[in-house]
């Protein structure tokens, strides 16, 4: 199975004014968008999933809120460093949807993103 780095998204959907889509940086002036790993895989109303290799690997049980239960994107990361197959990471809201890939160390790029459920 090869690995396929995917374009990165250059204009993310941007769904509730209030939020900012928090877990977004832009690496540089005009690079892509970087998803941060302190980000919290939680799963409520919407929310996060882990896939590796198109399979799901992680979705935090809803509702769960203690940093046991819930993983944040950095501990993917260790783990993608020890098995580098394809990794990505989903987020599903009502206002706005996001799809990450991991792209080399530290770098999780933004591949898509859209206007969510509602």
């Amino acid at each position: 199975m090869t690995f396929r780095k995917l374009v990165p998204c250059r204009k993310p959907y941007i769904g509730c004014a209030n939020c900012g889509c928090a877990e977004m940086r832009r690496e540089g002036k005009n690079g892509p968008f970087l998803c941060s790993l302190g980000t919290q895989m939680y799963h409520s109303f919407g929310g996060w999933t882990i896939y590796r290799n198109n399979k799901v690997y992680y979705r935090a049980r809803e509702g769960a809120e203690s940093p046991k239960e819930v993983r944040t994107l950095r501990y993917f990361e260790n783990r993608a460093r020890k098995d580098p197959a394809r990794w990505k990471a989903e987020y599903d809201g009502a206002l706005r949807d996001a799809t990450y890939q991991r792209a080399g160390r530290n770098r999780w790029v933004l591949i898509h993103s859209g206007p969510g459920f509602a």
